[in-house]
């Protein structure tokens, strides 16, 4: 006696249809939503490397302002005359090669030797904080552009007594 075994052929409903695998539809919205995903980490990698440029600048000008506010502070009392409310180059920054008061900021390069990587410009403004003259107030100011074009500036303050 042969059994026979006689299958039933159903038709696959929605539910069967969609474990079969997925579809094009679906591929392409998944690889959309990674592709918007790694557009915006990329934009962000930009950003944070544009954010570290401006900080590094900003902490290259804040040196220079010390470090150049340090020299007023033991320049003579003679030397640190009143500038009349204007900022002027302090004379003794005189950089070969560069205007009055432009500092150049140099890197070394494989090759061992310094390029400019950036050129900050130090004024300084000088004024009597009291009627008697004997504290004057002392600004230090650093400004430099941007690669973008953009003009920046950093000012340190102190007072200095005679």
């Amino acid at each position: 006696m042969k059994r026979f075994v006689h299958l039933e052929h159903r038709q696959r409903g929605p539910r069967q249809r969609r474990e079969a695998g997925i579809s094009l539809l679906e591929t392409i919205i998944a690889m959309s939503i990674l592709a918007t995903g790694l557009l915006m980490v990329a934009a962000m990698q930009l950003y944070s490397l544009r954010s570290g440029a401006e900080g590094r600048e900003y902490q290259q000008a804040a040196e220079i302002a010390r470090n150049q506010m340090e020299t007023a502070m033991r320049l003579p009392w003679t030397s640190v005359t009143p500038t009349g409310g204007a900022y002027a180059a302090p004379a003794w920054i005189n950089e070969t090669g560069f205007a009055a008061g432009e500092v150049p900021v140099r890197f070394t390069n494989t090759s061992g030797s310094g390029a400019v990587q950036h050129v900050f410009t130090v004024n300084w403004r000088v004024a009597d904080a009291n009627a008697a003259a004997t504290l004057r107030n002392v600004d230090m100011r650093v400004q430099w552009t941007e690669e973008s074009g953009r003009a920046r500036s950093y000012v340190l303050s102190s007072v200095r007594s005679q």
